[in-house]
């Protein structure tokens, strides 16, 4: 059985995360600086918190325009959290993916802090290259 240890493992980017105070003009700068989709949200004990991504920003910038760009991300992300851990099952993972139709799986440790987070192409990769 493959786990998502095995995706970590073979990730050549680094976690996204970033502090929930951070306000939306300074997400959305980070986001295209560092070319990221989505990032996990986490509080001053690096625990997630949520998840913020590039739809998430656009929408809050669509929905409230200039007025949203001081607010911090905490305002604007999905707050429907569901993590993995590394033991977690490839297919476990895919399963939780796809009943929540998410496409970004946060991974915790036992302890709950984050140690990074998992796309749904990252993980579907993994999987067909494993079962070849």
């Amino acid at each position: 059985m493959f786990n998502i240890q095995g995706v970590i493992d073979n990730r050549e980017r680094e976690v996204a995360s970033i502090d929930m105070d951070m306000t939306v003009s300074n997400a959305v700068h980070l986001f295209g600086e560092k070319n990221y989709s989505a990032a996990v949200i986490v509080d001053k004990q690096q625990h997630p918190c949520g998840i913020v991504t590039e739809h998430d920003l656009v929408r809050a910038m669509g929905d409230k325009g200039r007025e949203s760009v001081n607010k911090p991300v905490g305002e604007v992300m999905s707050m429907d959290l569901v993590v993995a851990t590394p033991k977690t099952s490839i297919e476990e993972a895919m399963k939780l993916m796809s009943d929540y139709k998410m496409q970004y799986l946060p991974v915790v440790s036992e302890s709950g802090h984050l140690l990074g987070f998992v796309s749904v192409m990252e993980v579907m990769t993994f999987y067909l290259t494993a079962i070849d």
